[in-house]
């Protein structure tokens, strides 16, 4: 009765974390550059986030002035931005395990059931004969 409570009270819990991750993430308080005109715009704290994804996924220089020195850092792609925002826009594909299997990819779960599909064709083709 304990663990069901404490699931209960987990679930209570991250629905009202939820609740309130999305109320501030509506709040307009973030000042970003617009791309089409080059000027601050205030943005919402999800569209700041997006557009922060956005930059680690495609990479960006950062400048720094050190003393008289001005240092330039290029970042790379982050591909874990990338991941997130394929998921996000396409859907997550799910990662399929078979019993004793280390995994299956999705190429080879769609190889599997084409080759299922065209074994079926040939099989009810050949029943017509």
């Amino acid at each position: 009765m304990a663990d069901s409570y404490k699931k209960g009270a987990k679930i209570k819990a991250g629905k009202l974390l939820t609740t309130f991750l999305k109320e501030i993430s509506n709040e307009s308080t973030e000042l970003v550059i617009d791309p089409a005109t080059g000027e601050d715009k205030i943005v919402t704290k999800a569209e700041a986030l997006a557009r922060e994804i956005w930059r680690r996924a495609l990479g960006y220089t950062s400048s720094e002035v050190k003393g008289s020195v001005l240092k330039e850092t290029v970042h790379i792609p982050d591909k874990s931005m990338m991941v997130l925002i394929f998921d996000r826009l396409e859907g997550k594909v799910p990662i399929l395990t078979g019993a004793g299997k280390k995994g299956v990819t999705a190429a080879e779960r769609v190889s599997a059931e084409n080759t299922k599909r065209l074994n079926s064709y040939v099989a009810n083709d050949n029943r017509k004969t």
